[in-house]
């Protein structure tokens, strides 16, 4: 839609475990900023890889990005 971004990431491992508990914040990080941008965040893991999923309304993905900006060191 032109009203939206979308992010498709793929990688070629073996995929993992979604329900595990991990030590970071990262997926968990990842869902919780599309979230607050009324967005939708998908994990599919599969046997050859995981893809991630995100759809961001246009609007609010600038205000995500710049937010990743200044959380930069």
């Amino acid at each position: 839609m032109a009203d939206e971004v979308r992010v498709d990431v793929k990688d070629d491992g073996v995929g993992f475990d979604t329900g595990a508990r991990t030590p970071g914040f990262g997926l968990a990080g990842m869902r919780e900023r599309v979230y607050l941008a009324d967005g939708v965040f998908e994990i599919l893991p599969g046997d050859h890889g995981t893809r991630l999923r995100a759809r961001l309304p246009l609007a609010a993905a600038g205000d995500v990005a710049a937010g990743a900006d200044q959380a930069m060191p």
